[in-house]
């Protein structure tokens, strides 16, 4: 499944992406054709914060965190996708 999200670059700063979450992976696409490859082995953990109006959703890995903006179209998908896939990762 793919998701049309907003990455966290930078203060006030977001990029659109692609987000697709597959079964042993997850890979960021951005406009530029630059894709990231997070393998489920390089996942520490995954949370989801909400503030005020706009849920964020986290990554942790070895080497970076990846923050996105989450719609309300897609947040409760995604929140199950994750889950299923990668629930001993997620933490509430």
């Amino acid at each position: 499944m793919s998701y049309h999200l907003k990455l966290k670059t930078g203060f006030f700063k977001k990029e659109p992406i692609k987000l697709r979450i597959n079964y042993d992976n997850i890979i960021i696409e951005y406009k530029s054709d630059k894709s990231i490859v997070i393998n489920e082995d390089d996942i520490l953990h995954i949370n989801i914060i909400k503030n005020h109006q706009i849920h964020e959703l986290n990554i942790f890995t070895i080497t970076d965190n990846y923050v996105f903006c989450l719609n309300k179209a897609h947040q409760n998908e995604i929140y199950l996708r994750l889950l299923k896939l990668f629930h001993d990762k997620f933490e509430l």
